[in-house]
C-alpha cells in the first residue's frame, strides 16, 4: 500500500512540474490539457499566437479545423523545440486539402506531444530500479466542408482527438497509462455580398475590394471534453474554450500583409487578446519568398517576432522554413525560440484551379460557387471574366457589386440604368447619386483608352444630363456621336434647350424628328414637343404651332413606360398617367396668346378642361380663360 501511495505521488508531482512550467509560459494556472495550449506553427506564434481568423496553412488542424478549406495546397509541417530543463515540445501535421473525400471537403492528421526522459524509479529502500520518460500527447483527426453563396464562403470543420498520458519503462501496479477522447469545433467565414454590408449607406463603402480581405473564424475547443488519467483517480474535464477572431488582407503595391487578431475565453482564466501581423516580403528574385511577423499576447504580456522563407524551387513541392521568437515570457523562463520547417506539394488550389472548375461546371450553381472562388482571391487574371460573368448570367442581382470590382464599362452601364430607373420612380436624388457614379466611370474609361461605343458615349451624354452637366454633353461627348441617330439628336436638343441655345435646339431636335426611326421610348413626340418649345422661344408661333399640333394628332397617348424622364411629364402619378398631349395644347394656346390672337387662345386653352381634365396644367388653363374672358 505504501509502495502504490508513492507511486501515485509521483505521478503527481510530474504532472504539477509541467503544469507549473507551462503555466510560466502562459501566464495563469494550469489546467488539464495544458499541454495543447502552449501553441504550435511559426507564422502563428510569430503573430502572438493570433491564427483562428487566418487559419490558411497546416497548423490550423490545433487552432480551428476548418481553416483546412483555406489551405492553399497539400501541406505536410513539423516543429520540435526544448521548452524547459529537459522537456521536449513537437508537432507534426499533414492537410490534405479537397483531396480523397471531393473538391468542397478537406481531412488533416496532426501530433502534438509534451515529454520529459531520464526519470529515476528507485525503490522503496532507494535503490535504483532504472529510468522511465513521461508524455502527453494528442492524435488529431479533423475534417472540414465549405458552401459557398452568393453571402459568402462559410467553411465548418471538426477535430476528433485523442488523448494519451504515459510513463513509459514504469512498473507499477496501477498502470502507466491513461487515454481519453475528444472533439473540438470551428468555423470560417468570408463574406461577399453579405446582406449586413448592403444596408443603406454600408453598400457604398463596403465594396467587395473592401470586405472580401476580410475573414472570421470561431473555434470551440473541446465541444466534447476529453478525460484522461492514470489509474482509478479521478479524471477532471479538459476546460470548454471558446475562441474567435478575423483577419485582414491588405495590398500595398508588391507587397501583402495579413492582420490578426484573436480573442480567448475559458473557465478560470482571464480573457486572453493575440494580436499581429504578417508581410509577405516581394521577392528579390525568383524561388525566393520571404516574410516578416510581429504579435503581441496578452497573456504573457509579451511581443514576438518572427519570419521566413519559401524556397520554391522543386518541380512539385516547395519548402518554407520559419522561426519565431517571443521575449522572455517569464522571469523563470528564457525568451522563447522556435524552427520550423513545412513542405508544400502537389495541385494549387488558386485562382486558376477555380476558374477551370467554373468552365467545367456542369451546373450553374456550380459555375457561380467556383467564379465566386476566383474573385475572392482577388486580384488575380481571372477577375474580370469571372465578374463580368457573375454580373450578366450567374448573379445579376448584385451585378452592380461584381462590376465595382473591375471597373471599367460594364460598371459605368449599370450605374446608367440604376439612374433611368431611379428616374422612372420618380427618385431624383438617387438618380443623380447613380449618374455621378457613371460619370466617374465613364471618364475613368475614356481616359485610360478604353473602347466605347456610340451607344455608351450617349449612355454618358444622359448621365451629364440627369446631372445637369449640359454643356459637357453637347460640347465633348455627344459630337464623338458621327451616326446619325433620333436618340443622338434627341439628347443633343435637349442639352441646348436647358442652355437656352433655342437656334441649336431646333436644328437638333428636326433633325430627330426627321430621322425616319421608329419612336423608341417616345422620343420622336418628345423631339416634336421641343422643337415646337424651341420655336416658340424663338417667336416663330406658327411653325411651333405646327410641331405641338403634330403632337396632338398624333402623340396622344400615355407615353412609353421607359420615356427619358428629364423632365417627367407625370399627370396623373396614381394612374401612372404620362402624356405630353395636354403640354403640347397649353402651348398652342400660349403661341396664340403671345401672337395677339386671344379669341384663338380662350379656346385653344378651354380645350384642356374638355380634353384633358387629367392634366397638372387644368388650374393654369381655366385661370388663362378666366383672364382672357374678361380681355
Amino acid at each position: 500500500m505504501q509502495k502504490k501511495m508513492k507511486n501515485y505521488l509521483l505521478i503527481l508531482s510530474i504532472l504539477l512540474f509541467m503544469s507549473s512550467q507551462l503555466t510560466a509560459q502562459t501566464g495563469d494556472a494550469g489546467q488539464p490539457g495544458e499541454f495543447l495550449r502552449y501553441g504550435v506553427g511559426g507564422r502563428a506564434l510569430g503573430m502572438g499566437h493570433a491564427f483562428t481568423g487566418l487559419a490558411d496553412d497546416a497548423s490550423t488542424i490545433y487552432y480551428n479545423p476548418a481553416g483546412l478549406m483555406n489551405v492553399p495546397r497539400k501541406e505536410f509541417t513539423s516543429m520540435y523545440t526544448n521548452l524547459f530543463l529537459d522537456s521536449r515540445y513537437t508537432y507534426a501535421a499533414v492537410a490534405l486539402p479537397r483531396t480523397f473525400v471531393g473538391p468542397h471537403n478537406a481531412v488533416g492528421l496532426g501530433w502534438v506531444n509534451l515529454g520529459m526522459t531520464g526519470f529515476d524509479q528507485r525503490s522503496d529502500n532507494n535503490i535504483s530500479e532504472g529510468s522511465f520518460d513521461f508524455y502527453q500527447q494528442a492524435f488529431l483527426l479533423s475534417g472540414a466542408r465549405e458552401f459557398v453563396s452568393t453571402w459568402g464562403v462559410l467553411n465548418y470543420g471538426l477535430n476528433l482527438k485523442i488523448i494519451n498520458q504515459a510513463f513509459p519503462g514504469y512498473s507499477s501496479d496501477t498502470g502507466n497509462s491513461g487515454w481519453g477522447f475528444g472533439a473540438d469545433l470551428g468555423a470560417t467565414f468570408r463574406p461577399i455580398n453579405f446582406p449586413l454590408f448592403r444596408l443603406g449607406v454600408f453598400e457604398d463603402f463596403f465594396t467587395l475590394r473592401r470586405i472580401m480581405p476580410l475573414q472570421i473564424g470561431v473555434s470551440l475547443q473541446n465541444v466534447l471534453p476529453p478525460r484522461v488519467g492514470i489509474g482509478s483517480g479521478e479524471k477532471d474535464p479538459y476546460p470548454f474554450v471558446l475562441r474567435f477572431g478575423a483577419s485582414y488582407s491588405l495590398l500595398f503595391g508588391n507587397w501583402r500583409a495579413n492582420i490578426v487578431y484573436d480573442h480567448e475565453r475559458f473557465k478560470d482564466r482571464k480573457a486572453g487578446n493575440f494580436m499581429g501581423a504578417e508581410a509577405l516580403v516581394p521577392s528579390p528574385f525568383q524561388g525566393f519568398y520571404p516574410s516578416l511577423r510581429a504579435g503581441y499576447n496578452s497573456r504573457t504580456k509579451a511581443p514576438s517576432f518572427g519570419g521566413g522563407v519559401k524556397l520554391d524551387y522543386l518541380t512539385n513541392a516547395a519548402i518554407r522554413i520559419d522561426f519565431a521568437y517571443t521575449l522572455k515570457p517569464h522571469e523563470a523562463l528564457d525568451n522563447d525560440f522556435r524552427l520550423f520547417l513545412a513542405v508544400d506539394f502537389g495541385q494549387h488550389y488558386d485562382h486558376a484551379y477555380f476558374y477551370d472548375r467554373a468552365l467545367r461546371g456542369e451546373t450553374e450553381r456550380q459555375q457561380l460557387a467556383a467564379h465566386l472562388q476566383v474573385i475572392t482571391r482577388y486580384p488575380n487574371d481571372n477577375v474580370p471574366t469571372s465578374a463580368e460573368l457573375l454580373g450578366t448570367e450567374l448573379d445579376t442581382t448584385n451585378a452592380v457589386h461584381y462590376f465595382r470590382l473591375i471597373g471599367g464599362l460594364r460598371l459605368a452601364n449599370k450605374y446608367y440604368y440604376q439612374a433611368i430607373e431611379a428616374l422612372k420612380r420618380n427618385r431624383i436624388a438617387a438618380a443623380k447619386s447613380e449618374a455621378k457614379k457613371a460619370i466617374d466611370e465613364y471618364t475613368s474609361a475614356i481616359t485610360g483608352g478604353r473602347e466605347i461605343t456610340e451607344n455608351e458615349y450617349m449612355n454618358f451624354a444622359e448621365c451629364l444630363i440627369i446631372d445637369e452637366q449640359y454643356a459637357q454633353a453637347s460640347d465633348l461627348y455627344l459630337p464623338r456621336v458621327t451616326t446619325p441617330s433620333l436618340r443622338r439628336h434627341y439628347l443633343a436638343g435637349v442639352c441646348y434647350r436647358y442652355q437656352n441655345k433655342w437656334s441649336e435646339a431646333a436644328r437638333e431636335f428636326e433633325s430627330a424628328v426627321e430621322a425616319g426611326q421608329q419612336d423608341s421610348k417616345s422620343m420622336r413626340a418628345l423631339s416634336f414637343l421641343g422643337l415646337g418649345q424651341a420655336r416658340m422661344q424663338l417667336a416663330e408661333y406658327n411653325k411651333a404651332i405646327n410641331a405641338f399640333e403634330t403632337v396632338t394628332r398624333h402623340y396622344y397617348a400615355n407615353l412609353h413606360p421607359d420615356y427619358p424622364r428629364y423632365p417627367a411629364y407625370a399627370d396623373d402619378a396614381d394612374r401612372n398617367i404620362h402624356n405630353i398631349a395636354d403640354d403640347a395644347q397649353f402651348w398652342i394656346a400660349e403661341c396664340y396668346e403671345r401672337s395677339g390672337e386671344k379669341l384663338k387662345a380662350r379656346n385653344a386653352y378651354a380645350k384642356i378642361n374638355r380634353f384633358y381634365p387629367f392634366s397638372t396644367r387644368l388650374e393654369a388653363a381655366n385661370d388663362k380663360v378666366t383672364t382672357l374672358l374678361k380681355d
